[in-house]
């Protein structure tokens, strides 16, 4: 279908190399124009090492949770977080997860349309890791349409610049929302919050 993201809000558990992760990195080398999204996992109330498969997977992108609202930036409690089973850092990014509202389902296949009503549930909106993932998604979006536009390297739409799908890898898309992401105690990446909050304006 000619799709370059692929956005997972679903996940296994343990931290381990299970199948499933295996799976996405084979996906992952045999079409490097697809960049695969996989939240952390609601774990992080447990402290390291609980980062859960397949966010385990090593040529993904796994997506923690921050905090939204007015502590913007600060990870979520219940955030999974690494080292992974052998040693890596994951999540590798931050995304707003906490209390958010998005859309809803009308509840009819052949309408393709969402209800009035949003994917909620309560006033707080949801929560997870699985809600920041999607955020991430959209991020990564918008890397591949500001390469695809010929906008990089001067920072203005330029078509002799312009880059086919072909040629914009998912390493790539998935460097830049690394690069740019916001460390939040300003240190540097952590097994705890990976390489900080993702920024698009970095």
């Amino acid at each position: 279908a000619n799709a370059h993201v692929h956005s997972n809000s679903w996940g296994g558990s343990g931290n381990s190399y299970s199948s499933m992760a295996q799976d996405m990195d084979r996906f992952s080398w045999e079409n490097p124009t697809v960049l695969v999204l996989v939240p952390a996992g609601n774990s992080g109330s447990g402290g390291p090492g609980t980062i859960e498969d397949p966010a385990t997977a090593k040529n993904i992108l796994s997506v923690g949770a921050s905090v939204n609202g007015a502590n913007l930036g600060a990870r979520a409690y219940f955030s999974s977080q690494g080292p992974s089973f052998d040693g890596r850092i994951t999540p590798q990014v931050l995304a707003p997860g906490h209390g958010v509202d998005s859309a809803n389902s009308d509840g009819n296949l052949s309408t393709f349309q969402c209800s009035d009503d949003i994917y909620s549930t309560g006033v707080e909106g949801m929560s997870g890791t699985s809600m920041a993932c999607p955020v991430v998604a959209g991020a990564a979006a918008l890397v591949r349409q500001y390469f695809r536009e010929g906008f990089y390297p001067t920072g203005d739409r330029n078509v002799a610049d312009q880059r086919s799908n072909q040629h914009i890898s998912s390493a790539l898309v998935k460097g830049m929302l690394i690069h740019g992401a916001r460390l939040l105690d300003g240190t540097g990446p952590s097994y705890a919050d990976g390489f900080g909050l993702i920024d698009l304006s970095s």
